[in-house]
């Protein structure tokens, strides 16, 4: 028999919640909010923290990089013996001052929408040791089929872990292939995608969802155009941004058609 579920005692639900209500924050420009919440976001979520260990547990379940059956449920039984090796009490303590802290940002956190929210669920009763051992294997069977049948789990471009060595070579490569003649917004997008490679993904999110606001502004400015080209180019670009409104991950292909996205909204503007 399923447990009722509690987000609050969910961290992944948690995270999630924040990174969709930082998003929302930025585009409303509640800058005390955004700085706020990144500050809390980065000292909760580090390494060092169990709420961070326990994070990546989730994750490495829900963002998987992989739709193997036998790899997806080794995935399952090892973070379920690494999540009980976490002690509990001090878990419950970090997660315990971190709600009391959001809540002090904005009781409204609790309330985003996170799509995710079924999976994150399943996995958290999986790792509760309070489900009988027939419903956690019902349980880890759907949540198998589900991560294999997930159209979104693609691949991603994620080099994580990189000695200073092969970093630094990936860098190089980098900008050799798209920086020699790079807007600065463009160059900055290509510096936080970096960063996100070496650990530091919560900077990407928030600077994309700050340039997708100020792509949405350019463009709704040139809008009034009487030139029907224009206006029509500039409708398939809004069509475009939307993909990275509120985003996640970004993976390589996705860092592209920003970039070339940012070329148009730049080519467009000096044209006027």
């Amino acid at each position: 028999m399923k447990m009722k579920h509690n987000k609050k005692k969910n961290t992944a639900f948690l995270y999630e919640a924040c990174l969709r209500f930082l998003a929302l924050s930025i585009q409303e420009k509640n800058n005390k909010v955004v700085k706020d919440l990144t500050s809390l976001l980065k000292e909760t979520f580090s390494y060092k923290t169990f709420l961070g260990q326990e994070l990546k547990l989730y994750q490495d379940i829900y963002i998987p990089q992989t739709k193997n059956t036998k790899v997806i449920e080794k995935i399952i039984q090892e973070n379920k013996k690494t999540f009980f090796s976490i002690p509990q009490d001090k878990l419950n303590e970090e997660r315990s001052n971190f709600l009391n802290k959001i809540s002090q940002i904005s009781p409204e956190i609790m309330n985003s929408f996170v799509p995710t929210y079924k999976m994150l669920a399943t996995i958290n009763q999986i790792f509760s040791p309070f489900l009988s051992p027939a419903d956690k294997i019902i349980l880890e069977e759907g949540l198998t089929k589900e991560i294999e049948n997930s159209k979104e789990n693609k691949p991603k471009f994620k080099l994580e872990h990189l000695d200073n060595l092969a970093y630094k070579l990936f860098i190089k490569k980098f900008n050799e292939e798209y920086s020699p003649s790079l807007l600065k917004e463009q160059k900055e997008l290509v510096s936080k995608y970096i960063l996100s490679i070496n650990g530091d993904n919560l900077t990407l999110k928030i600077f994309i969802n700050e340039e997708v606001g100020r792509i949405k502004k350019v463009l709704d400015v040139y809008k009034k155009n009487k030139d029907v080209l224009l206006v029509e180019k500039i409708n398939e670009l809004e069509s475009s941004i939307k993909d990275f409104s509120n985003s996640i991950s970004l993976e390589k292909e996705q860092l592209i058609k920003l970039l070339k996205i940012q070329e148009l909204v730049s080519f467009i503007t000096k044209e006027e």
